[in-house]
């Protein structure tokens, strides 16, 4: 009786095994169908979508023309939009919509199966429509990872300031998305990004976090449309701001920024003299010298390294400044400026010129004892 079994068992795996075999030829067949009638189907339509292009037929010829083959048109209509422009991609986008494309992508962003709702957040941003934004925009919130990445640099491709201020909206959000990742797209926009970039910097709802990163924005996009709210943020209570606003402005290097660099590189807190005398080295402005040489005496080391900084980079001026300092009573500017000038003409030694040993790794002079005076950092 187990034999019979055993035999019955072996049989049932036998007939299950080849049952498999027969269901992955018959798929395997059909797909080969698929692709011959598709391949066929596609060398059919492109010279019809040549002529519906070039205007020699109707929209509603090109309907008739298509029939059925729904789903082979939308591929075909993703493909060229890749690459046209101008009066082409209106009239893609004009049988879009009468082939109801458009909303088709739109409630695939809602189906169960993640990679249905990443494909249609990809389509979205090929067709680049500012209609689809507060679809994406949602999307931006998906559950997967993936799906919020695609929505994104979709709603990027668009470019809108609409699209623009969604994607702001969450950039301070790293549970949402990556925020260098985000940045990235945001940049890519370009000009496109300025109103909500404005908006953000100039409502006082949005988090410190939120502004801190749109201001680095705006320095990188080097726009100098929004050098007036960078201005006016280096009025801010908040030293971080002011310290990210200078660096952003000195980036856009607008001379107009210059009585706010000079300005600052005496305000009481040293972070803030800091980055300020370093932004008026970008500038290389005669009206910053003497400030800077001042500087090369601040109490504190960084404020004395940009300026040093700052006045190599201000050439033969800044040069014979530095050379003076080399014999200032001053042991702060004494030293700094050894340092710059050795750093400089590519001298740096494991010595700094008054035979001090520099800091661990060769960067930095180390401390000098007997200070007349104690190092202040803030």
């Amino acid at each position: 009786m187990i034999a019979e079994a055993v035999q019955y068992l072996v049989a049932g795996i036998f007939l299950n095994s080849a049952l498999l075999f027969l269901i992955i030829v018959a798929q395997r067949m059909l797909n080969a169908s698929h692709l011959r009638w598709a391949s066929r189907r596609r060398s059919e339509l492109l010279p019809v979508f040549a002529r519906y292009m070039s205007a020699d037929i109707s929209i509603e010829d090109m309907l008739t023309e298509i029939g059925t083959s729904v789903d082979l048109a939308e591929e075909m209509i993703l493909g060229f939009l890749r690459q046209l422009r101008g009066s082409e991609r209106s009239k893609l986008l004009a049988l879009a919509h009468r082939l109801r494309l458009l909303e088709r992508s739109i409630s695939r962003l809602n189906v169960w199966d993640w990679r249905n709702r990443d494909i249609a957040a990809m389509q979205l941003g090929i067709y680049g429509l500012r209609d689809s934004v507060p679809e994406l925009a949602h999307s931006l919130r998906d559950k997967r990872m993936e799906v919020r990445f695609t929505a994104a640099r979709s709603m990027g491709m668009i470019g809108t300031p609409e699209a623009g201020s969604a994607l702001l909206s969450i950039l301070n959000r790293p549970e949402l998305m990556e925020t260098t990742r985000l940045v990235e797209i945001v940049q890519k926009m370009g000009g496109q990004a300025i109103q909500p970039l404005r908006q953000m910097l100039e409502d006082p709802e949005y988090p410190l976090e939120s502004k801190l990163i749109a201001i680095d924005l705006v320095g990188d996009l080097q726009e100098y449309r929004l050098l007036d709210v960078l201005h006016a943020s280096l009025r801010s209570p908040e030293p971080e701001v002011v310290i990210r606003s200078l660096k952003a402005i000195s980036k856009i290097s607008s001379p107009g920024s210059i009585p706010d660099f000079l300005r600052l590189a005496e305000d009481p807190a040293w972070e803030i003299r800091a980055q300020a005398v370093k932004a008026l080295g970008t500038m290389h402005v005669d009206e910053g010298l003497p400030i800077l040489r001042q500087a090369l005496s601040d109490p504190s080391y960084w404020v004395r390294r940009n300026a040093a900084q700052s006045l190599a980079a201000c050439g033969y001026s800044g040069g014979e400044i530095l050379r003076e300092a080399r014999l200032d009573s001053d042991d702060f500017a004494r030293d700094v400026a050894n340092y710059q000038l050795q750093r400089s003409n590519g001298q740096l030694s494991r010595r700094d010129a008054a035979g001090l040993p520099l800091a661990e790794g060769g960067s930095d002079p180390a401390p000098l004892p007997g200070r007349r005076r104690p190092e202040v950092q803030g």
